[in-house]
C-alpha cells in the first residue's frame, strides 16, 4: 500500500463515456492505496460514478478519503467534439502533471495529444505517473486517411510508442493478450506495462439453470457502440440471411449507441435513436431481452484493447457467439467456454442455424459465467503499484 496523495485526471470523458470502467477503476485505486485521492473529471462523469457505486458500502466508507475536482469539458460524441476534447485535454493534463509533480498522477486515457508531451516532460521532472490504456493503442495500426481523425491519432501516438519512456512512467494495460501483442507491437515500451483484469460490477445473481425457451422466438443481439469496424456490417448479413430464410424464431436487436437511420435496415430491431446515449438502465433492460449476443470483431480489432461489452454478456448470463479474437480467447482460457468462438462469418452462421435447431448443448456455458464474475469482479482486481 502507498499513502503518498495520488491524482486521477480525466480530461476526455464525459457523460457515461466509459461509465462502468471510471467507477469501477475508482475503486480498485482506493482499494489498493491509503493516500488521499483527488480525482479530476468533467463534473457529468463524477455524477456518473458515484451513482454507479451509490450501494457499495465499502465504496461509501471510502468517500471520505476523495476530493472531487470538477471539469467543464465539451460535450458532444461527433467525431470533432471527441477530437477537441482531446487537444483541449491535452493542454489540461500537461498543466496538471506539472502542477501535482509531487504526487503520484494517474490519467485515465492514453491521450494521442499529449502522450509524447508527458513523456518529455518526465524525464526532466521525477513523478511516478500511470496510463491506462484502451482503445487507444490501437490507433497506430488502424488503415485510415488524413482526412479521418484515427489517422492523426496515430500520428501523434507513433514517437511516443516506439520510443523509451522514461523509469517513473508504467502503461496499464487490461489483458494478459495485450500485453503480449504489445511486445509484438511496440517493443520498446513493453517493459513499461503493467497488467490487470478489466474490473466489472456484477450486480446480478447468478443462476445456473438454462433458461433460453427454444418454443418462442431467439433474440441475438448486438450490444454496444455500433461501427462498421467491429463488423456490423456482418451481423447485418446474418441478420438478412436469417429472416430471408423465413426463420421465424430469429429475431436480431442492437443495443447501444448508433448513427444510422433504423429504416434503412428493416431486418434490425433498434433500442436506441440515432446518436442517443442509453441510460444505464435503459441498456441493461435491453441487453436482458436478449438471448445470445454476436461479436463480429476482427482479431486485428482486438489485438491491442479490451472489450467492455463481453462483460456486459457474462453480467446478464447470455451465450457469446464470436469471431475469434486474441481478447475473447483470453477470457475463456481464463473462465472456460462462455459460448462459441468462431473461426469466420460461415461458422457463426452455422452455429447460429445449429441453435435454432435445438442442435447445440450449451449448459456449461452458466457455471463458467459464475467463474468469470468472480474472476473480474471489481473488488478482487489488485493494481501493484
Amino acid at each position: 500500500m502507498n499513502a503518498k496523495k495520488i491524482v486521477y485526471i480525466d480530461t476526455v470523458s464525459t457523460d457515461a463515456f466509459h461509465e462502468m470502467f471510471n467507477a469501477t477503476f475508482l475503486y480498485v485505486l482506493l482499494n489498493n492505496t491509503e493516500g488521499p485521492l483527488i480525482y479530476i473529471a468533467d463534473k457529468t462523469v463524477i455524477e456518473s460514478l458515484t451513482k454507479t457505486l451509490a450501494d457499495d458500502k465499502k465504496f461509501i466508507q471510502l468517500l471520505d478519503r476523495i476530493r472531487f475536482q470538477h471539469l467543464n469539458l465539451l460535450k458532444g460524441n461527433r467525431f470533432y467534439h471527441i477530437f477537441l476534447r482531446f487537444f483541449f485535454g491535452a493542454v489540461l493534463n500537461i498543466f496538471y502533471l506539472v502542477k501535482h509533480r509531487s504526487k503520484i498522477v494517474f490519467f485515465s486515457q492514453l491521450n494521442p495529444v499529449s502522450a509524447f508531451f508527458i513523456r518529455s516532460i518526465l524525464y526532466m521532472q521525477k513523478t511516478r505517473v500511470y496510463i491506462v490504456c484502451h482503445g487507444e493503442l490501437s490507433f497506430c495500426e488502424v488503415k485510415s486517411n488524413w482526412k479521418q481523425p484515427v489517422f492523426w491519432y496515430g500520428l501523434f501516438l507513433k514517437p511516443f510508442l516506439n520510443s523509451s519512456l522514461p523509469g517513473g512512467l508504467k502503461l496499464i494495460v487490461l489483458g494478459e493478450s495485450i500485453l503480449r501483442n504489445i511486445k509484438i507491437s511496440f517493443p520498446r515500451v513493453h517493459k513499461q506495462c503493467i497488467v490487470m483484469n478489466h474490473p466489472f460490477i456484477f450486480s446480478k445473481k447468478t443462476n445456473t439453470n438454462i433458461r433460453i425457451n427454444h418454443s418462442e422466438k431467439l433474440n441475438f443481439g448486438w450490444v454496444g457502440v455500433v461501427t462498421l469496424s467491429k463488423g456490423f456490417d456482418r451481423f447485418c448479413a446474418l441478420s438478412s440471411y436469417f429472416s430471408e430464410k423465413g426463420e421465424d424464431r430469429f429475431v436480431s436487436v442492437v443495443v447501444g449507441r448508433h448513427g444510422l437511420d433504423p429504416e434503412n435496415y428493416p431486418k434490425v430491431n433498434f433500442v436506441a435513436k440515432k446518436n442517443t446515449y442509453l441510460s444505464r438502465k435503459e441498456f441493461n433492460e435491453g441487453v436482458e431481452k436478449l438471448d445470445f449476443i454476436l461479436f463480429f470483431y476482427d482479431n486485428e480489432q482486438y489485438r491491442l484493447t479490451a472489450s467492455g461489452a463481453i462483460f456486459d454478456a457474462i453480467e446478464h448470463e447470455k451465450v457469446i457467439i464470436a469471431i475469434r479474437n486474441d481478447y475473447f480467447e483470453e477470457i475463456f482460457q481464463k473462465c472456460g467456454d462462455l459460448g462459441f468462438l468462431c473461426k469466420d462469418d460461415t461458422e457463426v452462421f452455422e452455429i447460429v442455424n445449429k441453435i435454432l435447431g435445438n442442435e447445440l448443448d450449451y449448459s456449461h456455458v452458466y457455471e463458467n459465467i459464475r467463474r468469470a464474475k468472480e474472476i473480474y469482479d471489481y473488488r478482487n482486481q489488485i493494481i501493484l503499484l
